[in-house]
């Protein structure tokens, strides 16, 4: 990686020979991330932006990001700028050329992070070098500084359960019994009469 910082430096040096002596390089230069403060849930997503704030001429920019209490989920490149070291999860180092330098603030990549824990949370930098023409312009920078907090509880009103009357929709049928009753003949028996005589 020191060589191709050399080259970059060098590269530089030799546009900033072809024309580029008026161009002042004792302004200011430093990174910042973008947004620099923030409150987010737990575990909730969020896109930070790395950014080359300067009035002078900048042709390259080094540096290692430094997670504190984040979790970073993706680095993308932002437009105009060249890699030479890309900053991955595993590996934020990045080394990244500008061509044709520039003397205006841009972003240079963006990262997707969230929140491990109720609390603060930063994302920052290490070992920060800024390159302008032949030279290190400075090795400042600015964190972004989040407040994690809490997923709210969402409280579920209790409903009373509804108690419904059953109605019976049996039918109860009622069977009649025919009582039958015999008659039974009485059948009287002769009476036998008998004859009585007189006897004289």
């Amino acid at each position: 990686m020191k060589n191709m910082k050399t080259k970059i430096i060098i590269l530089a040096s030799l546009i900033s020979t072809f024309g580029m002596f008026g161009i002042s390089q004792a302004a200011s230069a430093y990174l910042e991330i973008s947004p620099a403060t923030l409150i987010k849930n737990v575990e909730a997503n969020f896109t930070t932006s790395v950014r080359l704030i300067t009035d002078s001429y900048v042709y390259a920019v080094e540096g290692t990001l430094a997670f504190n209490n984040l979790n970073c989920k993706n680095i993308t490149l932002s437009e105009g700028v060249v890699v030479q070291s890309m900053p991955t999860c595993s590996n934020p180092y990045f080394l990244i050329g500008i061509p044709s330098g520039t003397n205006v603030d841009m972003s240079l990549f963006q990262v997707l992070v969230s929140g491990n824990s109720v609390g603060s949370a930063s994302l920052g930098f290490l070992n920060v070098d800024i390159i302008g023409a032949g030279n290190s312009l400075s090795n400042s920078s600015l964190n972004g500084i989040y407040e994690i907090t809490a997923v709210p509880v969402v409280e579920v009103p209790v409903v009373a359960p509804i108690v419904v009357p059953v109605i019976s929709t049996t039918t109860e049928t009622s069977t009649s019994s025919e009582v039958i009753a015999t008659t039974s003949e009485v059948v009287a028996a002769p009476v036998e009469t008998g004859t009585s005589g007189n006897s004289f």
